[in-house]
């Protein structure tokens, strides 16, 4: 779904202060692909659990 229509997801709120836009793509009620597009490139960036803290979630992206 993700390749083909990669913008079709919702920009990520807890990173939208980052240099990147993020897009968070629910895969089931646990976990979330986020990934962002550069020059026609999907990359994912992480797969996250849903059940922790935003907060670690835009950590775990800066490092």
């Amino acid at each position: 779904m993700i390749s083909k229509n990669p913008y079709s997801a919702p920009i990520e709120i807890s990173l939208e202060n980052e240099a990147r836009v993020y897009r968070g793509l629910v895969v089931n009620k646990l976990n979330k692909i986020i990934y962002y597009i550069d020059n026609d490139t999907l990359h994912i960036a992480d797969i996250w659990d849903t059940r922790k803290n935003p907060e670690d979630l835009t950590n775990r992206i800066k490092n």
